[in-house]
């Protein structure tokens, strides 16, 4: 009972498909029909091979089902980047600030935080080469902003009130 690379490839592409929506995944349709093509396979195994691991269907589906989820999330990431930069092409604005997150990986933490100018020409603060996700699932968002913005924030950060 063991799964090809082939077949895997065929659930990667089925994962995909079911993540289009961007905003959620049909977990249940999905995992409905991975688990009618491996049993149509393998009936009556409860058990599979993949990459000399033995594993349960049901484990290994869920690990496809989840894959689909963060693929999702990793595209309405996207798509929000993509919609920040438009919007601050259509007002003339060229700062914007990458999320703050609890605890952020290796990848992530050194951008997290920080203010770039989308087209570096900004005295004080560098251009955005890399734009979220910076990775498969990453929950980092471009925020706008601007000098103002900026100022006032860090006003209130000297008052005490931040």
């Amino acid at each position: 009972m063991k799964i090809s690379q082939e077949i895997q490839t065929l659930f990667e592409k089925w994962a995909r498909e079911a993540a289009k929506n961007k905003r959620s995944v049909p977990v249940l349709p999905l995992k409905k029909k991975i688990m009618d093509y491996l049993q149509g396979l393998f009936p009556g195994d409860d058990i599979v091979e993949i990459n000399d691991q033995t594993i349960k269907i049901r484990e290994y589906v869920k690990t496809i089902t989840d894959h689909a989820k963060i693929i999702a999330h990793t595209e309405a990431s996207k798509e929000s980047t993509r919609n920040v930069l438009k919007e601050c092409r259509e007002y003339g604005n060229d700062l914007v600030e990458v999320s703050q997150h609890y605890n952020p990986c290796e990848i992530c933490a050194k951008y997290e935080g920080k203010i770039y100018s989308i087209s570096g020409k900004h005295p004080k603060y560098p251009i955005l080469k890399e734009r979220p996700p910076f990775h498969d699932g990453c929950g980092h968002i471009l925020c706008p902003t601007s000098d103002e913005a900026i100022a006032v924030r860090n006003n209130e950060i000297e008052k005490g009130k931040l």
